[in-house]
């Protein structure tokens, strides 16, 4: 299970991630400069868990795209509007 925010922010939102998924997230927080130490003050926590969770959402993002571009140009991913 992997803390999203990072575990010394929000340790309570968790998400399954293989290991891979794992590596290939800290690689980019490591690269994005986000400091996963704690601190005292309350807004550099809500700040660094914020961007943990920006970088995740990014990573997911990546991954869905890269789903859908393997799929042929006539797929219709999402369900038409049928209003």
């Amino acid at each position: 299970m992997h803390h999203v925010g990072g575990k010394n922010f929000i340790a309570w939102i968790t998400v399954p991630l293989c290991s891979r998924c794992q590596e290939i997230f800290h690689a980019r927080q490591r690269a994005a400069g986000i400091d996963l130490r704690s601190t005292s003050n309350p807004m550099k926590r809500l700040i660094r868990a914020l961007k943990m969770a920006v970088l995740f959402m990014w990573m997911l993002l990546d991954l869905v795209e890269k789903e859908i571009e393997l799929l042929p140009d006539n797929v219709d991913v999402l369900p038409a509007n049928s209003d």
